[in-house]
């Protein structure tokens, strides 16, 4: 079985082991005092209650990149 784990490094410079197929949502976002992005993930923690949510340094389109990768093999 493939490896679903991806290490992206979020925005205060942690790197961040995420299992793939537990993202619900990846969102791009701006900081409010400043023109620099960031993206935004939502992971379903299991049991349908539980929730993670991270920031990752890495731009919407760089993140779905790795993601759409993944998938493809």
């Amino acid at each position: 079985m493939k490896n679903p784990f991806i290490t992206l490094e979020n925005t205060k410079g942690v790197l961040v082991s995420i299992n793939v197929t537990k993202i619900i949502s990846v969102e791009k976002q701006k900081y409010s005092n400043s023109k620099e992005c960031y993206t935004y993930l939502i992971l379903d923690g299991g049991g349908g209650a539980y929730v993670a949510t991270h920031n990752f340094k890495l731009q919407y389109e760089e993140v779905m990149e790795i993601i759409n990768n993944w998938y493809r093999g």
